[in-house]
């Protein structure tokens, strides 16, 4: 275990996977654009080819939720820095926390 007064880095490669989970939870909806545009939404969800993709788009947000905790995990981010780590970057302004430590604990098989 990390002692207390290091200051835990989330690694490069875990960060880009966090930013990818980003970019499919907003492709998906779930969370709004950066530069939020409501008709820009709507358009997405009147496109046929977005209602095919959209299984296999969640899929992979719940693989790469998994891959995350478990990666973070294993450099020996408690659940609570885990949750932390993750909702600092799938947010928005008065949104819901993207997960919690349930969820968190769910996805390691805890």
């Amino acid at each position: 275990m990390v002692s207390q007064d290091e200051v835990m880095q989330v690694p490069e490669n875990i960060k880009n996977k966090i930013l990818e989970l980003k970019a499919i939870e907003t492709k998906l909806g779930h969370l709004p654009p950066e530069n939020w545009n409501v008709g820009e939404l709507f358009s997405r969800i009147e496109n046929s080819n977005y209602h095919q993709s959209i299984a296999q788009m969640e899929k992979q947000t719940e693989v790469l939720f998994m891959e995350i905790c478990e990666e973070l995990f294993k450099y020996n981010f408690e659940y609570s820095d885990i949750v932390k780590e993750i909702n600092s970057v799938l947010c928005y302004l008065g949104g819901p926390k993207y997960c919690n430590e349930d969820e968190v604990m769910e996805a390691l098989g805890k």
